[in-house]
Formats: structure tokens, C-alpha cells, sequence
């Protein structure tokens, strides 16, 4: 039996394993490192990124104050860093419910394997409902940066990462506290 995989291009808290877990149905014990361990082996899951976006809290959400999207940038040297998961018709679906108030986008990504990179078509999830003001909640920031951390990426993903007023969130003093007790844990 063919088996047929969706890419998935992840770049908000679903960067965090054990979001990805709970999401997809699967226990998440034994810590962080575990997880990212599980998510690994159960959807190939691996390092990628996506060129000319930037990663923006200008999603309004009821539950995070702002959330994560997508902004084509239209530069090349922008570079929203996630993860890639490789996924079956039923934990496609559960990741699409899950994003419900986002739509399927396009995206061509770029993933090391072998030390060469890869470049694929992949799926992301974006909302043209965005807003410039509001702000995420400091759970919501801490989830998605200690994600990006279990994946070697923390610093990557900081380097284009906005407010919905387009500036960068390492730069705003309400945050500082999260990144630097991010990084040193």
C-alpha cells in the first residue's frame, strides 16, 4: 500500500515537540529532548526554512492575544527557520484542524540532510486576518522560543522575529526576560 506523506512546514509553537505530540493525538514524557527525540523518529521530522518571509505576531488570537503568521518579505536574505514534518492523511488533518483559522500555503523550504541541503514543496498555514497592534502573551513567546531551542535554532529564528508593529521581539524590554531564561536553561 502507497502511503502518502504531506510536508508540513511548522514555524510557531508547533516547533515545540511536545506541542507537536499532544497535537498529533501521542504522550509527551520524559522532557523536551525526549520529545524532540519522539517527533523525530515519528514524522522524519527535521531542521528547514523558508526564504523572502518574515515571522511575525500579527495574528489576532483569542487564546495568545497574537500569534504567529507568515509575511512574504519579497527579500531573499529573510529566513524564517522551523521544522519540516512528514505527515499521513490523518495527522495532516489534525495539524489542519488544529490551524483552523489559518489557510494552506505553498512554500518551498530548504532542509539539511546528509549535510547537503534539500530543497522541497512543502505546506505551511498562514492568515491574511492579521493586525499592527497587540501583542503575544509571554506563555505563547516562552513555548515557541524553548521549541527553537530543543532545535538548535533559538538564535535563527530571534534574527526575524516581529511584534505586529514590526518590531524585532528581542528588542522589546516585556520579552527580554523570556529570551535570557530561555537561554540560559
Amino acid at each position: 500500500m502507497v502511503r502518502f506523506v504531506w510536508r508540513v512546514f511548522v514555524y510557531g509553537s508547533l516547533m515545540n515537540p511536545c506541542e507537536v505530540l499532544r497535537t498529533l493525538g501521542r504522550s509527551c514524557v520524559g522532557g523536551l529532548g525526549r520529545c524532540r527525540e519522539l517527533v523525530e523518529e515519528c514524522f522524519r521530522a527535521r531542521v528547514a526554512m523558508v526564504r523572502g518571509y518574515r515571522r511575525i505576531f500579527n495574528k489576532r488570537s483569542k487564546r495568545w492575544g497574537a500569534a504567529l503568521n507568515l509575511e512574504c518579505s519579497g527579500n531573499e536574505r529573510d529566513e524564517v527557520w522551523g521544522i519540516l514534518l512528514y505527515l499521513d492523511l490523518q495527522d495532516y488533518v489534525r495539524v489542519k484542524a488544529r490551524e483552523v483559522h489559518y489557510v494552506e500555503y505553498p512554500v518551498c523550504v530548504y532542509s539539511f540532510k546528509d549535510g547537503r541541503e534539500v530543497r522541497e514543496s512543502a505546506l505551511t498555514f498562514v492568515s491574511f486576518d492579521r493586525v499592527s497592534y497587540g501583542k503575544p502573551s509571554r506563555e505563547y513567546v516562552e513555548l515557541v522560543l524553548r521549541g527553537a531551542k530543543v532545535w538548535g535554532i533559538l538564535d535563527r529564528v530571534l534574527e526575524n522575529l516581529y511584534l505586529a508593529d514590526g518590531r524585532p521581539l528581542k528588542d522589546d524590554v516585556e520579552y527580554a526576560g523570556i529570551v535570557y531564561n530561555v537561554r540560559k536553561d
